[in-house]
């Protein structure tokens, strides 16, 4: 028995002692009445006692409220416990976007990337950040492209057929490259496009060196790891 409980039996044995002592001064009429009115109080009393101490105590390690907001008992951002491994998404620098050709029925998927870096160029041309795009068409299947705001890069066949690239602390490799049809000179595709996409997934970082009309070679460096892409 708890320490309530006993207490709400005290009670009731205190004022029983206190009816049996004022019961005979009260007309004879109406002690019926006094009679229940006490049982059922007492009653009353004993379940709300034993209520309350049959409620169950709150634990430590409540929920608290911090600058930042709102914490669960185990002291972790609640937001953060409701999103599923946010490396994901949240800590993921790809941007995903498509887009519908409605005369052919096609959809082009594409992921893209910003380098971490960004390199200057002489005028006229200015550099800025590289974006690598992962491209997939119906038509043409998967495309690598690494693309400049502003400049020249040098990819043809004869001198400047590649570029080296490193994945995470691996070896240097070098991969072919090919200039636009249309004779863009801020984009070059980068072919054996599944080897290099396995690379990516698996990779923290990534260093691209392309090579630039009048400007020599310049080395790029990415952040692929959360590509989620297919």
């Amino acid at each position: 028995m708890t320490g309530d409980k006993l207490a709400a039996l005290i009670g009731l044995l205190l004022i029983a002692t206190f009816v049996g002592i004022v019961k005979p001064y009260i007309p004879g009429s109406k002690r019926s009445y006094f009679v229940v009115a006490f049982i059922a109080l007492s009653v009353l009393n004993f379940a709300l006692t034993a209520q309350q101490s049959d409620s169950p105590a709150p634990t430590g390690n409540p929920a608290a409220k911090s600058e930042d907001g709102p914490v669960t008992s185990a002291g972790s951002n609640s937001a953060s416990e409701r999103e599923p491994s946010a490396v994901s998404q949240s800590e993921s620098n790809w941007t995903y976007s498509q887009r519908v050709d409605e005369m052919r029925g096609d959809t082009e998927r594409f992921a893209s990337l910003t380098s971490e870096n960004e390199v200057s160029f002489d005028f006229p041309y200015t550099g800025g950040a590289a974006e690598l795009d992962l491209r997939r068409r119906k038509k043409d299947g998967v495309a690598v492209m690494l693309s400049i705001p502003s400049g020249q890069f040098l990819c043809d066949n004869y001198f400047h057929p590649s570029v080296s690239v490193k994945f995470d602390q691996g070896p240097v490799q070098n991969y072919p490259c090919v200039e636009p049809n249309d004779g863009t000179s801020n984009v070059i595709f980068i072919r054996n496009e599944s080897s290099f996409i396995k690379k990516l997934r698996t990779s923290k970082r990534v260093t691209i060196e392309p090579e630039f009309f009048r400007q020599g070679t310049r080395q790029f460096e990415f952040r692929p790891a959360g590509l989620n892409w297919q």
